[in-house]
């Protein structure tokens, strides 16, 4: 029986809360589901990412749902939750259409059963919020107390309508909650319609909140707003509270009988406002861009009012429809636009409707309310002038007031940062009107004073830099060379290139050139801006070395004995040369006492006339053979025999003998010694040459010499004589002709021959003249025609045969008494043995 009692009292309960609910239209049809995670505490909060979760998180709140074992109709109004996800209600609350019956949304909590609890959205957006009634309190929350806190939530086409039939008018009409109140903490932050929501109710609406007591921080409303008394784009109603960073985009308006309609607030009492804009349009009766009446002590500071108000009765104002009772102080800057329309004109705007404003630090109305041009507010300047001119916030707050500029830019300040949209004051290098920019780079932040004393006080110039200064030489190195140059702001980036003036660095003296030294010249420029910024930079020119001028005549250095070309600019400088023709140049050794040269060809039998004495590193000797027989040589460079190669032989003159045959005839042999144990013969010696096997045909030889030394060139002779005759051995670097033929002898096929009147001695040979020393002519029986040559040492007598002196007619002269050895040597006694002569007669011992 008890139980049945029981039963009965439970859905006698249930059908109460139905026909609570009831009002607000609609079969209750949806599927609820709990969420997953969280308890709902403030630590660990309902984590919400479905619609069912939603509602269920509703009903929860409401007490529709309980938890097991608690009694039916248990309320938690400390629940709280966390969205983890956009959340379309469109299947938990719609209008009647499509063949669905009307569905409109139950807000959380109400009147007796306060919210307090918090909902962080995350961020993320409620699709098709549904809401039509007639009762007071109504929006996604109905009533809400203190300890609740609402942040970061966006409603995207939300429509909510609370308008009575009745003479009894709905009141506090909000999309996000009808009645808002709580002490701080407490707070509504971060609230977002969109501009596809609407809003209609009658006292007190709003498109945030309809009535708040709570503080209120960046809410941005989009929804159109209908209401009657106290009726604003943010809130219907406040009451002691602050209002920061709040902005209305949605047209308010209320009806022509009602009072108080505004962009953020319709009825402000003790209230302060704070970084508001208004941007929508406004109409009704004593409405004003920022609140339609503020009352009790209430304040104002860096709003701004954009949009059109247009009063419909009553007074209207561009900021503040109507001031009463108490003082309204504005701060910093409050700002309209001067384009803007009250109650269709731009003349004669007024900033209240009715009533004044009072100001702060003796500052008055012009100090404070400014107004703008459109194209004003599109460059940025009230966006710096709200942040108190200021783009750098004071420690520990952070800027309220943003704009992107540009072309495409926004066309009015905006309480929203997006990391690149701070605002910054301006000014172009040199100019004193400011401009705004998103970018703290490139930009001079204070006017231009050419007086300054650096960039901070605003002399741009001193941040000028200098780029490299590029100087170009003329072709005609006598004119001045001319420069430029880039000077770079390093703040703003302007350029400037000058026309440069360049003149002498007094600082140097310029230097010539020399044969072997760069001259040098000295310039400078310089370029001042202002007076004050003056940049300067030196150039040093460089005169390449002339380098010798060495187009002189070749002469002979005596002292040198080398030829010689010395520089026409008389700097000293000589250049030597083995040839008169300067066409083998010769190295000097350190002190030019000696000279070297490379690399050197002699050709035989060809003219030599050089004066000049070097040493060849490299000779090339040019000479033709025909036979084995001995050549006659005579060259001014000396020979070392070592370096001949084994084809060839050398012999140097020795001495002549003379024999007398039985049969009383004489035989007269030239004797020469071969040159051996690398023995070198001097230059301009007499001396003999041949090849020691014969070649078959006539063949030029190259012989090679290193480090051999040139004599200058002479005609020497080697003196000798014999009892009877003197002999010269003729050396001649020139071709000889003219010979004697009596005495003059010429090396032919190895043997000495007498040379014929048609005779032609080659260059670089030796000839023999023999002469008899006894001052009487000799007898044609011991006159000389063909004369041996014998080598000592060796068992070889080159042409010995058929030569015959013939003395049977000599006469004896007292000028040929004595005794005498071969060569002609006086002897005290006479020799115990060999040959010798005695009163001009050959003795053999």
């Amino acid at each position: 029986m008890n139980n049945k009692k029981q039963r009965n009292r439970l859905f006698t309960m249930l059908l109460l809360v139905m026909a609570i609910l009831m009002p607000y239209g609609g079969a209750w049809a949806q599927t609820t589901k709990r969420p997953a995670s969280g308890n709902g505490t403030v630590n660990k909060p309902f984590l919400i990412s479905t619609a069912a979760e939603l509602a269920w998180f509703r009903d929860y709140v409401n007490g529709t749902i309980v938890d097991d074992g608690k009694a039916a109709g248990t309320t938690h109004p400390s629940a709280s939750a966390m969205l983890t996800a956009d959340i379309d209600l469109k299947n938990y609350c719609h209008a009647a259409e499509d063949g669905k019956e009307l569905l409109s949304w139950i807000p959380i909590g109400n009147y007796s059963n306060r919210w307090e609890g918090n909902m962080d959205g995350q961020g993320h957006t409620i699709s098709n919020l549904y809401i039509k009634t007639a009762q007071k309190n109504v929006g996604f929350f109905g009533f809400t107390t203190d300890g609740a806190t609402i942040q970061d939530l966006i409603f995207d086409n939300a429509k909510v309508e609370n308008v009575s039939t009745t003479n009894k008018k709905t009141d506090c009409t909000g999309i996000l909650a009808g009645y808002a109140y709580g002490d701080s903490p407490s707070h509504i932050k971060g609230i977002k319609t969109t501009n596809n929501c609407t809003v209609i109710g009658q006292d007190n609406t709003g498109g945030i909140v309809g009535n708040a007591e709570i503080n209120l921080e960046n809410c941005e409303n989009h929804s159109s707003v209908n209401g009657t008394d106290y009726v604003g784009g943010i809130a219907g109603n406040s009451s002691k509270i602050n209002i920061k960073r709040c902005t209305n985009y949605g047209t308010v308006e209320n009806n022509a009988n009602s009072y108080y309609v505004s962009g953020i607030i319709g009825l402000a009492y003790g209230t302060s406002i704070e970084d508001c804009a208004n941007y929508g349009k406004i109409t009704g009766c004593y409405a004003g861009g920022i609140a339609g009446i503020m009352m009790q002590n209430t304040s104002i500071q860096n709003v701004f009012s954009y949009g059109d108000v247009t009063k419909t009765n009553g007074n209207s104002g561009i900021i503040i429809g109507y001031v009463e009772g108490g003082t309204l102080t504005a701060k910093g800057i409050v700002a309209y636009n001067k384009e803007a329309l009250l109650n269709n004109s731009s003349d004669n705007i007024k900033i209240v409707g009715e009533g004044s404003l009072t100001f702060d630090d003796g500052k008055e109305e012009a100090d404070v309310v400014k107004a703008f041009t459109k194209q004003q507010i599109k460059s940025g300047e009230v966006a710096w002038l709200l942040n108190g001119s200021t783009s750098a916030p004071t420690e520990g707050s952070t800027l309220a007031w943003y704009q992107k500029l540009g072309e495409n830019g926004d066309a009015y300040p905006v309480l929203t940062s997006t990391g690149e949209n701070t605002v910054y004051e301006a000014y172009h290098h040199g100019e004193k009107d400011r401009f705004f920019s998103n970018t703290v780079a490139n930009q001079h932040s204070v006017a231009y004073n050419a007086e300054a004393e650096d960039e901070a006080n605003g002399n741009h110039d001193l941040s000028y830099e200098a780029g490299e200064y590029t100087w170009t030489e003329a072709e005609d190195k006598t004119q001045v060379p001319s420069v430029a140059v880039i000077y770079t702001c390093k703040v703003c980036g302007k350029t400037e290139t000058p026309q440069m003036t360049v003149e002498h660095d007094a600082e140097h003296n310029d230097e010539a050139a020399t044969c072997t030294e760069d001259g040098h010249k000295y310039y400078k420029t310089s370029y001042a801006f202002n007076n004050k910024a003056v940049f300067s930079n030196a150039y040093t020119q460089t005169l390449p070395a002339l380098g010798h001028n060495m187009s002189g005549e070749v002469t002979f250095n005596d002292s040198k004995h080398i030829y010689q070309k010395g520089c026409t600019r008389n700097c000293g400088h000589n250049e030597y040369f083995a040839t008169s023709d300067a066409s083998v140049a010769a190295q000097p050794n350190g002190d030019a006492t000696a000279f070297t040269v490379d690399k050197f060809t002699l050709n035989d039998a060809t003219a030599y006339d050089n004066k000049a004495e070097f040493t060849v590193t490299d000779l090339e000797y040019n000479r033709s053979f025909s036979h084995n027989k001995w050549q006659a040589v005579y060259v001014p460079f000396s020979i070392d025999c070592s370096q001949l190669s084994d084809e060839y032989e050398m012999a140097t003159i020795n001495n002549f003998h003379e024999f007398e045959q039985k049969d009383g005839s004489f035989n007269t042999v030239l004797e020469v010694k071969p040159v051996t144990n690398g023995a070198t013969i001097p230059a301009l010696t007499p001396c003999l040459i041949r090849m020691k096997q014969a070649p078959a045909t006539a063949e030029a030889k190259t012989i090679h010499f290193s480090a051999t030394s040139f004599a200058a060139a002479a005609d020497k002779k080697i003196d000798c004589a014999s009892v009877t005759r003197y002999y010269q051995f003729l050396g001649t670097l020139n071709a000889k002709t003219g010979f004697d033929t009596t005495s003059d002898f010429v090396i032919n096929e190895g043997a000495l021959w007498k040379a014929g009147s048609d005779t032609k001695l080659n260059p670089q040979r030796w000839y023999l003249y023999a002469s008899d020393r006894t001052g009487s002519e000799l007898n044609p029986s011991v006159q000389l025609s063909r004369i041996a040559i014998h080598v000592i040492g060796g068992d070889e007598t080159t042409g010995i045969d058929g030569i015959y002196v013939k003395t049977d007619t000599e006469d004896v002269s007292s000028s040929r008494q004595g005794i005498y050895d071969l060569q002609g040597r006086k002897l005290s006694v006479e020799p115990t043995s060999g040959i010798y002569i005695k009163d001009g007669k050959k003795y053999v011992k």
